[in-house]
């Protein structure tokens, strides 16, 4: 009886515009142990405010409710806020629940540190430390996960992809090549028009390695690109596919007058290659 009173009077913390007597609240209501309290941090998780939706989703983590291990994934994908996904990466963890690991392993890809460890420590917790020993909370993270030679990682890698830092989306791009999995072509045609030609060029690469003709497509728009090099690349990678519908896009680039010989020496070595021409 006494704990379900103060479970009633703290729950009127909750509903306070004051996020310091929100979390106060919060944190005497964890100490109740009371079950009841997981459906009021369920409805939070879902708040407006990042302060209210990080602090009921390490409440969470301190119940052993298997209906917060679903709501605390999602957020941990999709939440804006570096601190909720951080806080529901730790809860995650705390729930001993292994529905969450492609989730954290996923999660290995964050554009930001804390949340990476987060979630390697949670997959520790979860007996899953190959992954604990990858991260360490700095860009060479990226470098281990392209080398780990293990599948799980195409997630993270694919999620690295989006990464501001030219460095970061090249091992993304590096590691899924060495994966050779075309499921992740989709991902990868877009950074053929990247703002970084090394990222451009090593696209290309890795679209010719993998042989997926959905690429195609996006090598002839390729040559279009204002970069002189990267229509190189693209009229090169269009040769190795062998595709003959790309002969019409090479024969309009050999008819600019004022392509560069860079260019123009690439297309007439992949007409030749795939015509014969001369």
């Amino acid at each position: 009886m006494l704990t379900t009173v103060r479970l009633w009077w703290l729950k009127r913390g909750l509903r306070s515009s004051d996020l310091k007597k929100y979390v106060a609240s919060a944190e005497k209501i964890i100490a109740l142990k009371d079950p009841r309290a997981v459906d009021l941090f369920l409805k939070d998780i879902e708040s407006k405010d990042q302060t209210v939706r990080k602090t009921a989703a390490l409440a969470l983590g301190e119940f052993s409710d298997v209906r917060s291990v679903k709501p605390l994934m999602t957020t941990l994908a999709n939440d804006a806020s570096i601190a909720v996904r951080e806080a529901s990466a730790k809860a995650l963890g705390r729930l001993g629940n292994k529905q969450a690991v492609p989730t954290l392993i996923r999660t290995l890809g964050d554009r930001e540190p804390g949340v990476r460890t987060a979630a390697s420590k949670s997959l520790s917790r979860l007996g899953e430390n190959f992954w604990h020993d990858l991260i360490k909370g700095t860009d060479d993270d990226f470098e281990r996960l392209k080398d780990c030679n293990d599948r799980r990682a195409i997630d993270a890698l694919l999620l690295a992809l989006k990464n501001e830092k030219w460095h970061v989306r090249s091992a993304a791009l590096e590691g899924l090549g060495k994966m050779g999995d075309k499921q992740a072509v989709p991902h990868l045609q877009p950074l053929a028009s990247d703002d970084d030609q090394r990222v451009r060029l090593a696209t290309i690469r890795i679209l010719v390695a993998l042989q997926d003709k959905r690429s195609i497509d996006t090598l002839i728009h390729a040559l279009g690109h204002k970069d002189p090099e990267t229509r190189a690349q693209a009229a090169r990678a269009l040769a190795d596919f062998g595709e003959k519908r790309a002969v019409v896009a090479l024969r309009k680039r050999m008819e600019d007058k004022e392509e560069v010989d860079l260019v123009s020496r690439a297309v007439v070595e992949a007409l030749t290659k795939l015509e014969g021409v001369h």
